[in-house]
């Protein structure tokens, strides 16, 4: 094992301190230091092993004394390492917060992180490190335009710092601009060959993001076997794989992520130390309908993380799909369910006990979701999925907030939220409200021309209501020069609104709304 040997003042004998030794009493060794006035860069040395060691108290010990006033008297002309000794615990408490799940204790670390910042600031504000660990404490705390200026300060005075160049990957992929990240990345490689596994690791999630499944695949394969997020990495593309290939591939690829999972849990000694492996160990599981074994893993995370949103949703699109069929459902509910869409990819325990036949339970836990994000859109829109069969009334509120979030938080709020509204609101009796949802569900599209102008296709609703066959209308329309096109998501929608107009005595309208959909799966055949 390594050593580190101070030297002893006024002498030319030298303090040999050997790392895999240290006290256990910090103290014991602080005293040395202090007593010889050893260079700061050694002080930072043996804290750093002391964290390697798991010794966190004792780390901390060394850095607080390291960055005291006292200190600042003993060595005030030395700069560089008076700000390294600073920026340490700066970066500690950061992770540290980005860690933490409860908020006070979040903005704790976060507040301790930001002093030690500035502390280190005022004794040279152009010093690039500190520059860059402030941009990863605005990270951490969610803030990207500060952390971008942060790092582009850096940037601009050496364009080639690696800890930037990183900084400023992280900082593009989470804006979504995956090529910019990956150029960044690619980057940092070239300047310093031997950056840590992190970086092939961001490199094989930008290609992934940008649908560069095999060069993702390759930058995964590249880390060491037992890295742990590595091998979540390839459970993750295995997943994947999956997906697109579709049902007809069958369970193998999951079977295939599950070993995956396996075997990055057991590199991992404790769930605290890494917990995502169970979170997907877990979700696999549940692919694999092995729900008591699913729910055993997802305990393992809110052990972790009590209050972890995403373990206590409902389960993801695929496995919800199955959970609808166990139940005799009307007409009209069976459509609510044939619309999972993208936004439903979450896992957890909500689903689990439903599946297990513990409703109750599952919704229990879906609502402290939204309890402890109320701003979290899709937890609302999972929970009225949950209540749809035992509470219309509870279901259809949970949608409208969720739709409120949505839209408030900018983003395009997800079809099947839409359509589900719409047959809440058809079921009640609410007739305009619901046509009014399934306009804004189904946009723009051919469909218009048949909805707003129901008058100029009237002659041929009525000739043809009765055959339910004839496409001609849709072979005019094409013959004209009219895109004639009905997405998959939108079908669902498509269908509810005709039953609806049915309703309203509009069956004109209705019989081509049905025809357009048939007319789709003609085109598709």
């Amino acid at each position: 094992m390594a050593s580190v040997y101070i030297p002893v003042q006024n002498s030319e004998e030298e303090v040999r301190v050997a790392l895999d030794q240290l006290p256990r009493d910090a103290s014991d060794i602080l005293d040395i230091l202090k007593a010889e006035q050893a260079p700061l860069d050694l002080w930072l040395i043996i804290a750093r092993e002391y964290f390697k060691q798991g010794k966190v108290d004792q780390f901390r010990q060394i850095l607080e004394e390291g960055s005291s006033p006292e200190i600042d008297d003993y060595y005030a002309d030395v700069r560089y390492e008076r700000i390294a000794i600073l920026n340490a615990p700066g970066a500690y408490y950061s992770y540290l917060g980005k860690i933490e799940t409860k908020q006070r204790e979040k903005e704790e670390h976060f507040i301790l992180a930001t002093q030690y910042y500035n502390k280190a600031s005022r004794i040279d504000m152009h010093e690039p490190s500190t520059w860059v660990g402030k941009g990863q404490l605005l990270l951490a705390k969610g803030e990207i335009e500060q952390a971008s200026a942060a790092f582009k300060i850096v940037l601009d005075g050496d364009r080639d710092n690696v800890p930037a160049l990183l900084g400023q990957a992280c900082v593009e992929f989470n804006r979504g601009r995956f090529s910019d990240s990956l150029e960044l990345y690619k980057r940092a490689l070239q300047v310093y060959p031997n950056c840590p596994a992190a970086v092939r690791l961001g490199i094989g999630l930008c290609r992934y993001k940008l649908g560069q499944f095999e060069k993702a695949q390759q930058a995964f394969e590249r880390l060491d076997p037992e890295n742990v997020e590595a091998l979540v990495a390839l459970a993750i593309m295995d997943l994947r794989t999956n997906e697109a290939a579709g049902i007809r591939k069958g369970m193998g690829d999951y079977d295939k992520a599950g070993v995956y999972y396996m075997a990055s849990v057991k590199e991992v000694n404790k769930p605290h130390e890494f917990v995502f492996p169970y979170y997907g160990l877990g979700q696999v599981q549940i692919k694999l309908g092995d729900f008591r074994s699913a729910l055993s893993n997802f305990e393992k995370v809110l052990e972790v993380y009590p209050d972890n949103c995403e373990t206590l949703k409902p389960e993801a699109a695929t496995t919800r799909t199955a959970l609808w069929s166990v139940f005799t459902l009307p007409p009209l509910h069976t459509v609510i369910c044939g619309s999972r869409g993208r936004n439903c990819e979450q896992g957890a325990l909500g689903h689990i006990y439903v599946q297990l036949g513990q409703t109750d339970k599952g919704q229990d836990f879906i609502r402290k979701a939204t309890k402890i994000d109320p701003r979290d859109a899709q937890a609302f829109l999972e929970l009225g999925e949950l209540l749809i069969l035992s509470d219309t009334g509870a279901a259809l509120d949970a949608f409208k907030t969720a739709r409120t979030l949505f839209k408030k938080g900018g983003q395009e709020v997800p079809i099947e939220l839409l359509n589900n509204v719409g047959v809440l609101q058809f079921e009640r009796g609410e007739f305009e409200l619901a046509q009014q949802t399934f306009k804004e569900a189904l946009g723009d599209g051919i469909w218009l021309s048949f909805i707003n102008n129901g008058n100029k296709f009237s002659i041929d609703a009525a000739t043809s209501t009765l055959q339910f066959k004839d496409m001609q209308l849709f072979h005019d329309l094409e013959s004209n020069g009219h895109h004639v096109e009905v997405p998959w998501d939108k079908v669902t929608v498509l269908f509810n609104l005709a039953r609806l107009l049915e309703q309203l005595n509009e069956s004109g309208t209705a019989s081509i709304l049905y025809r357009l959909i048939l007319f789709k799966v003609w085109l598709e055949n």
